[in-house]
């Protein structure tokens, strides 16, 4: 090609060269530079005057998105071959997998052939990935010579499977019987061969909500659509402590301490003094005293003995007085008790929280009494009788379901006969290539009796749980890991338990060898950190933790049945049990043990809360929803456009209120815009485009008005007077919203003394002149219209009203 060219070229005079080609070496920063002519044939050889880099130019010619532009350091003649001499240019930087063109523009250099195309992965195979070489194919294996029955899974089948594989290839053996060695290590193969089957099987079916058997399993797959399971709660109480009458002294109780109840089915449910954990472990105390067993309502007239309901306060009897301080009762929990004489008649309990307790005198009685008070939340439900079987009982003291256990364990370096935490690699960390190592520690009594929880919300319950290094150093619970940091003294739950499953005796070693794994669902099992996320302990440290079981419904027992000052079949007794006590008892039933969340519930619900708020955008309607879920939004515009490689996704929202975004905002939706989208696919907040409007509306006044006072009329009904919001409003249009003729007439028509409107114009600022207005005027759906009618920003439109007539 071109050897007409080429032949010219090299038999010109005066002497002129061209470029043949470009050789790249290895290291893509050289490269040797070909001619057509020997430059050191020319008038002037390049070996005198060799072509300055700035002469020479590298660009990409097929996109060079990563390197557009590559440029020449240095220039050398490389004369060792006396027929061939090469330019050799040393470039800054290798270039992209785009085609460049090198132009070296200078007079002994032919026009035509002063510039080459090259690639700088010449020597690469495959220029469109990248310089590393193709790997051969491995070679096929060889095929075996016997049969395979790849559905032989369980025992017998892989039993049935071996002993055919064993007459093909050893014929010579015919023993059969179980006693024979080949047959007792080929059944040993088919056991764990179905063993390997099943626990295939159960990985598999662990990784589908639908099919997933375990809690852990669901749990983790649960929260991949946002939703927190629940896993119960304790039931907790008030107990009415009656304290004997020859108790002159207070007595402390102290919060912890044990009572019992016997179950429907004869179990027997614990219960603790305190409203939790933390209160046994604070040390809380609770006072009682003989005088409060019960004081004995009070009123003020016999013919009006009677609270009605809703009522949020009494009178009681304080002689002595029984309550010293009054104030001593200010925010006490105390029972309204009623026992009738007529078996007709109901019994009466009502729990309240003293808000105020105040002496009061009545003179005319010459009695000393107790004003009580009380929220509104715990108003008298019923109408309760004034009368010599109402009485207020304030020995109340609050319980909780479950008994407190207390373990210990070490790390790595068993101390004191501590019992290790489980050890076990965690995630891979993608920037070292390594694991690090999280340790395990399984609360015993929770497999059976589970953990306590408490809280209101029972997705957002806390466990009955506390951990301390030796000696009271405490370490924090958190629902999860992910937001704790390398240092952070955190721990987690996770759910089953962990121990020992098999051990092995070992003759050179006095301990035996014991393999703990996950040996159960129920319960729970402490978690630290990985270094990563949360601390690490590090070995040799011993931690002691407590925590309390909860049996969730089965601690809804019925009223009066928390009376038990010993465990029943057992010797434990409380330590309430004394000479001072007289009896304790639940006046109210336990209503709020909830069982955890069943799995059956849980796969049910997930997927349906998790597609009644979603939290991914994929198509525009996506981002509009989630958009408008901010406050401030009053409607959201989104548009997706090709921008070369992906669709990007523009999102311009309404602000309520105002026409135009606060930084803090535009911070805001940013932030949840880009919690939503899909990966790799950018998203951008824009600011709302509006469409400036002048409008001239020309009105007719009544007789006996004067115009200038029907003109303002008009126009603080159109625009607002600061106070109130005119027509034209920041929130009356949004997106695409028209503008209506008729509705203009409508507002203008109603102000007082106008009689008619004659004309309406309009013109849009940089779109259209002043033209009358027509029944509906219609604007894009990205934008939105705006009319301030504000002197000082003349740009975001104006109002003009026209009058004719009145006074």
């Amino acid at each position: 090609m071109y050897a007409t060219r080429i032949a010219a070229i090299k038999t010109s005079n005066p002497p002129l060269t061209g470029i043949d080609f470009v050789e790249v070496e290895p290291s893509q920063t050289v490269l040797r530079v070909h001619f057509h002519r020997n430059p050191g044939d020319l008038a002037t050889p390049f070996a005198d005057n060799d072509p300055a880099p700035s002469d020479i130019t590298i660009v990409s010619t097929t996109g060079g998105d990563g390197v557009p532009v590559v440029r020449v350091t240095e220039v050398n003649l490389d004369d060792t071959d006396d027929e061939h001499h090469v330019l050799v240019l040393e470039v800054d930087k290798p270039g992209d997998f785009s085609r460049y063109r090198l132009t070296i523009d200078d007079p002994r250099i032919d026009y035509f052939f002063k510039s080459s195309e090259f690639t700088f992965k010449a020597n690469c195979a495959d220029t469109r990935i990248d310089c590393k070489p193709v790997l051969e194919a491995c070679q096929p294996g060889d095929l075996v010579d016997f049969p395979v029955d790849y559905m032989a899974r369980d025992f017998l089948s892989l039993r049935g499977a071996l002993l055919e594989f064993a007459r093909q290839r050893y014929p010579q053996w015919r023993e059969l019987v179980e006693a024979d060695v080949g047959v007792m290590l080929l059944e040993l193969f088919a056991a764990l061969g179905d063993e390997l089957s099943y626990t295939q099987d159960r990985m598999a079916r662990e990784a589908f909500l639908e099919t997933a058997t375990q809690r852990r399993s669901v749990r983790r797959l649960a929260r991949l659509v946002d939703y927190d399971i629940h896993d119960g709660r304790s039931g907790s109480t008030f107990l009415d402590v009656q304290v004997k009458d020859t108790q002159l002294e207070p007595v402390d109780v102290h919060a912890g301490s044990r009572v019992w109840a016997g179950g429907d089915d004869g179990a027997v449910i614990t219960f603790e003094l305190g409203s939790g954990l933390a209160d046994a472990q604070a040390g809380i105390r609770y006072s009682v005293r003989k005088e409060w067993n019960a004081l004995a309502a009070y009123a003020f007239d016999p013919d009006a003995a009677e609270l009605p309901a809703g009522a949020t306060e009494m009178y009681v009897v304080n002689d002595g007085p029984l309550v010293d301080p009054a104030h001593a009762w200010d925010g006490k929990w105390i029972i309204l008790h009623r026992d009738p004489a007529e078996p007709g008649e109901p019994a009466r309990r009502h729990l309240v929280r003293v808000k105020t307790a105040t002496d009061v005198t009545d003179t005319l009685m010459g009695v000393d009494l107790l004003h009580l008070t009380w929220e509104p939340e715990y108003a008298l439900p019923w109408c309760l009788e004034l009368d010599d079987y109402t009485f207020v009982h304030g020995n109340i003291v609050p319980a909780t379901a479950g008994e407190t256990f207390a373990e210990y364990f070490a790390i790595r370096e068993p101390a004191w006969g501590y019992p290790l935490a489980v050890e076990r690699e965690s995630a891979l960390r993608i920037e070292t290539g390594e694991r690090g190592v999280t340790f395990l520690y399984s609360l015993l009594s929770t497999e059976t009796a589970g953990l306590g929880r408490l809280g209101k919300d029972l997705r957002q319950t806390v466990p009955e749980v506390a951990l301390y290094q030796a000696p009271k150093r405490p370490w924090r619970w958190q629902r999860s890991l992910l937001s704790s940091l390398p240092l952070d003294e955190h721990f987690t739950l996770d759910d089953g338990i962990w121990r020992r499953v098999i051990g092995f005796q070992r003759a050179t070693v006095d301990k035996d060898f014991a393999h703990s794994d996950y040996a159960s669902g129920d319960g729970a099992t402490i978690r630290f950190g990985d270094g990563e996320f949360g601390k690490t302990p590090r070995d040799g440290l011993r931690f002691r933790v407590i925590y309390r079981t909860g049996p969730g419904s089965a601690s809804n027992v019925g009223a009066g049945a928390i009376r038990l000052l010993a465990r029943p079949g057992s010797t434990e007794v409380s330590t309430l049990s004394g000479d001072w006590i007289e009896s304790i008892s639940n006046p109210l039933p336990v209503s709020d043990g909830v069982d955890p969340e069943s799995l059956d519930d849980i796969r049910q619900l997930a997927p349906e809360e998790f597609r009644a708020v979603t939290h991914r955008a994929v198509k525009p309607e996506d981002y509009c929803e989630i958009a408008r879920r901010l406050d401030w939004v009053q409607v959201a515009g989104v548009r997706q456009r090709w921008t070369g490689s992906w669709p990007t996704t523009f999102v311009t929202p309404d602000p309520v209120g105002a026409y135009a975004l606060t930084d803090e905002q535009r911070d805001e939706l940013d932030g949840l815009m880009h919690c939503v989208r899909q990966a790799g696919r950018d998203v951008f907040v824009r600011d709302p485009r509006f469409r400036a409007i002048d409008l001239e509306v020309q009105i007719c006044v009544k007789p006996g008005h004067i115009p200038s006072t029907v003109r303002d009329a008009v126009l603080r009904r159109l625009r607002g007077d600061g106070v109130t919001p005119g027509y034209f409003a920041p929130d009356t249009f949004t997106f695409g919203a028209p503008l209506q003729r008729l509705t203009i007439e409508a507002v203008v028509g109603a102000v007082p003394g106008v009689l008619a409107v004659k004309d309406i114009r309009i013109g849009a600022r940089a779109v259209h002149h002043m033209r009358p207005m027509e029944d509906l005027y219609v604007v894009p759906d990205d934008q939105i219209l705006r009319l301030a009618s504000d002197p000082r920003t003349p740009e975001r439109g104006s109002i003009r009203v026209i009058t004719e007539g009145g006074v």
